[in-house]
């Protein structure tokens, strides 16, 4: 089957369906969106999981460390750190499954709006804010304990 046999069944196809191509390449797009943005259940467990953190990393201070000033921001930034490896890390594996998608001649100028893309993107997203969100909480601590000093 060649090219011009190929485009002419995927019209078929989208005269079937009552859309075009250029519909269904919007009809993709909207639903990409809508499956990357974050809801108030993403911030909630983005809340969640800093206040955890921070409350392991007070206990940590209080408990186990009693000769050092430095371990509360200590351990928020190395759960930023880790955060931010993560997300390189799965930034890394959508580059790697990207190349793959456009390395096949037959997709080489379709686009990855997919589902799957979208919800990866939106981890990705996630783990940011939280080791974002980490990272300042260990800064304003530091300057905090610099200036009482």
């Amino acid at each position: 089957m060649n090219i011009n046999e190929n485009n002419a069944l995927n019209e078929n196809k989208s005269i079937a369906i009552g859309l075009n191509a250029e519909d269904e390449n919007t009809a993709k797009k909207i639903k990409f969106k809508i499956a990357k943005k974050l809801n108030y259940r993403n911030y909630l467990f983005i809340v969640f999981v800093v206040i955890l953190w921070v409350a392991i990393a007070f206990i940590i201070d209080k408990i186990v460390t009693w000769n050092t000033d430095f371990s509360w921001e200590f351990t928020t930034t190395t759960g930023s750190f880790i955060c931010f490896l993560i997300w390189i890390i799965i930034g890394f594996i959508r580059n790697r499954r990207t190349v793959r998608f456009y390395g096949d001649q037959r997709r080489r100028y379709d686009s990855t709006y997919t589902i799957e893309e979208a919800k990866n993107r939106k981890k990705a997203r996630i783990i940011f804010l939280i080791g974002l969100i980490l990272l300042i909480a260990g800064i304003i601590k530091l300057i905090i304990t610099l200036t009482n000093q």
